[in-house]
């Protein structure tokens, strides 16, 4: 098969066959090597597919099963995550791509090798979610004459760029080395972008061609290649995830790619987010990349030490395959955030105690204190809300009481005061049409977050971490800075609102005057013979159990503990969940009993 080809009856250079049934969606492609984005990506020596081809083959799939006469739309790609890298030797490498509908009219998607579904579990290499949505009535555009005079510092040329990949372990043979040039700026790089001449035939073939999405990537090199500190250079890095990938038209043989860091991040991060834009040479932006994370692979890096339990050791590979990850905090220097809103702007204040109110106000004299009691309907919030005109930030603030034992009946009451509340606010802020405007936010708890190993908390308001998480990637253009203040400390209010807004939600955390931030690290862990934190046929009830995570974890407990699992979900039970209790109710009789329970009812509650 020549180069660059593909079957002949194949839909897609990446995507061959449609394998659906009246029950699964799935597409199945098989890679022989010689195929030029597999011959020509070569990693330490193997034929690795490009991370960027996943991102074309799940476009191709989703296009293939939206119905027929559908009005025009669009393809997003959100919430991609790399797992683990394909690789093509001697023999052929089939791939399956399945879809799943969502509740939300979302795509789920999961790109995996290995075993069919009747005969064992696949191997995942990518996941992530697509979503149908309006086209844009005009792409947004870059002004590449301003951004050429802006990216004056140096310029990079093409034989940089290959020698130093080279050098790094990663060989782009002809077919894979689109970039042209690129030019320098401060904290941004201008990619010329052309496809080689070798496979310009293909460039009808592909909406997100592979060549020119993977050089607008290897672009990003341009940062280590410029910096006075050039000892990165010799590091490759993998594509690790993506937030989202917005598509407004094909690539064409000729293009720009801008590339920014994400916010909140830098250089010299061992995970680095960047933002890429590619464009026309007019300027109109075709592909628009949000926070591109790849692993830069450091063989001298050293990670934090947790404790003498669990032992760090030295990061050699990639986080792909099984791995341990154990969360730490550290101590950070802050960046300030000098663009919050000043004390002149329309500030509400929810919660808390009159002290605190009165330190908010020191910042915010004008501020506002909206009044709600727990049983308030999110009507009456609306309306509530309604009254006090326009908002550019809230300044939520959790109530905190010193707690003595965790079966205190207080510890549910006060989540009425707490999660329960902040849920029914963000509906009537909806409702008061604030889902599409720009708004900041302060949430403030109290001792919600264990710093230390023996650090007491009061976890009655630690669950709005986790809503805020989730309302920060819901809604990203509510900014928001979440903290966690210890308790009964002197506030450091000068501080306190100029910390940088998190768009992950995540947390910044004050101990003894000092900021920490969580993070994450690979350990090797071997746990003790005689020490467990499982009973041998114990009952555990499993939320979320039919996902990947849920039903390994539940496959480990039986086949180790015997346990009894129960899975509890949103999503009614179909073929595809049926087929995965199935596999698990014939690993024990334990088992068996629940699973066979929640099949019968067709609901999850009676499994309780």
């Amino acid at each position: 098969m020549e180069a660059g080809s593909a079957p002949t009856a194949s839909i897609h250079p990446l995507l061959h066959q449609n394998t659906s049934t009246i029950s699964h969606l799935r597409f199945r492609t098989t890679f022989t090597g010689q195929e030029f984005f597999l011959a020509d990506h070569m990693v330490n020596g193997q034929r690795i597919l490009p991370g960027v081809a996943y991102l074309e083959m799940v476009r191709a799939a989703v296009e293939q099963v939206v119905e027929a006469g559908k009005e025009d739309y669009e393809i997003q790609l959100k919430n991609v995550v790399w797992v683990r890298p394909i690789s093509v030797e001697e023999k052929p490498v089939q791939i399956q791509i399945r879809l799943f509908a969502e509740e939300n009219g979302e795509i789920a998607y999961e790109i995996c090798s290995g075993p069919g579904e009747e005969d064992g579990d696949p191997v995942i290499h990518s996941q992530g979610t697509a979503v149908l949505g309006s086209p844009a009535e005009e792409a947004p555009t870059l002004d590449l004459n301003a951004l050429q005079a802006e990216c004056n510092q140096s310029v990079l040329q093409s034989s940089q760029c290959y020698d130093t990949f080279r050098a790094a372990g990663v060989d782009y043979g002809p077919a894979f080395q689109g970039i042209e040039r690129v030019l320098v700026g401060q904290g941004q790089l201008l990619v010329r972008l052309s496809l080689p001449t070798s496979i310009v035939a293909t460039k009808d073939q592909f909406v997100l061609h592979p060549c020119l999405l993977d050089s607008a990537v290897q672009g990003s090199a341009g940062f280590l290649l410029s910096s006075a500190d050039t000892a990165g250079t010799g590091k490759p890095a993998l594509a690790f995830s993506l937030q989202e990938l917005e598509i407004f038209g094909d690539c064409t043989p000729t293009m720009w790619a801008l590339i920014r860091y994400s916010d909140g991040s830098a250089a010299g991060e061992q995970v680095q987010k960047l933002d890429i834009d590619l464009c026309y040479d007019q300027g109109n932006i075709c592909v628009r990349m949000r926070r591109f994370a790849s692993r830069v692979l450091d063989p001298g890096l050293q990670t934090s030490t947790v404790s003498h339990e669990v032992p760090s050791e030295t990061v050699a590979a990639p986080l792909v395959g099984n791995v341990m990850l154990t969360p730490v905090w550290d101590v950070v220097s802050v960046k300030w955030d000098q663009t919050v809103p000043t004390p002149t702007e329309h500030v509400v204040i929810v919660g808390g105690t009159e002290e605190n109110r009165r330190t908010c106000k020191r910042r915010y004299p004008g501020a506002r204190t909206l009044e709600m009691e727990s049983e308030d309907t999110v009507e009456v919030i609306a309306k509530k809300i309604a009254g006090l005109g326009r908002i550019d930030q809230i300044v939520w603030i959790a109530p905190y009481h010193a707690l003595n034992s965790l079966a205190e009946e207080a510890v549910l009451e006060e989540q009425k005061q707490g999660v329960l509340l902040m849920f029914r606010v963000v509906k009537a802020l909806l409702l008061a049409g604030y889902g599409s405007k720009q708004m900041e936010w302060s949430v403030i708890t109290t001792q919600t977050q264990p710093i230390h190993k023996h650090e007491m908390v009061n976890p009655t308001h630690s669950s709005l971490h986790g809503f805020v998480g989730s309302m920060t990637k819901e809604y990203p253009n509510w900014k928001i800075r979440l903290v966690d203040l210890q308790a009964y400390c002197d506030w450091p209010v000068p501080e306190l609102f100029h910390l940088p807004t998190d768009p992950q939600g995540n947390a910044w955390v004050y101990r003894d005057r000092e900021w920490y931030r969580q993070h994450l690290i690979p350990v090797r862990y071997t746990p003790s013979d005689d020490l467990t934190l499982y009973r041998q046929g114990g009952v555990y009830v499993v939320i979320g159990g039919a996902g990947g995570i849920g039903e390994a974890w539940s496959a480990y407990m039986i086949g180790t503990y015997q346990a009894q699992i129960v899975w509890l979900g949103r999503r009614q039970i179909d073929e595809t969940i049926q087929h995965k209790m199935g596999k698990l109710a014939v690993m024990g009789a334990c088992s068996l009993l629940h699973l066979r329970r929640c099949l019968r009812s067709r609901s999850t509650a009676p499994c309780l």
